[in-house]
């Protein structure tokens, strides 16, 4: 028989969001990509949260953008109980492995990562109905000064 995964209640603040997504990358502020359909659902026993996201094929991308794009994407969230803290692991179809940390609280979601040469950080916050995040990927060299890597906007598909 198998057992639904009970892990720490905490896993329910990730609840925000589940559901299918449009995502928007916005390159220098201007240029919208997209919709790239994007979904956030449970794995069957509910001890993980996954996201997937992938290209549609007749999106066509900028300049730029063609050559490096990281799609499809998967990412396992899960929560470390004895820590006290969420974990994300990353990997995209440039054979691109990443572990993040994760936050989603008071209506912020929040990725980072520190790593010799290239820091990340996402930072993101639900609208008032929950059916739009709006956010940006910052890098660094050194992890203190920070740039803009490209803006983020999810829309949820049919709202909640």
């Amino acid at each position: 028989m198998r057992q639904r995964n009970t892990n720490d209640p905490a896993l329910r603040a990730l609840a925000p969001l589940v559901g299918d997504w449009h995502q928007w990358a916005l390159p220098g502020g201007s240029t919208r990509i997209g919709p790239i359909p994007t979904s956030y659902a449970w794995t069957p026993d509910g001890g993980f949260l996954v996201q997937r996201a992938d290209l549609p094929p007749d999106l066509v991308l900028p300049e730029g953008w063609r050559e490096h794009h990281p799609f499809p994407t998967v990412a396992y969230i899960g929560y470390d109980d004895a820590a006290g803290h969420f974990t994300m692991l990353y990997a995209d179809g440039r054979g691109v492995s990443r572990a993040y940390g994760l936050s989603l609280t008071e209506g912020e979601l929040r990725i980072w990562r520190s790593a010799p040469d290239f820091h990340q950080r996402f930072s993101a916050r639900f609208d008032a109905s929950g059916d739009t995040l709006t956010g940006a990927w910052e890098a660094s060299k050194d992890g203190e000064a920070w740039h803009t890597d490209f803006g983020v906007v999810y829309e949820r598909v049919g709202g909640r």
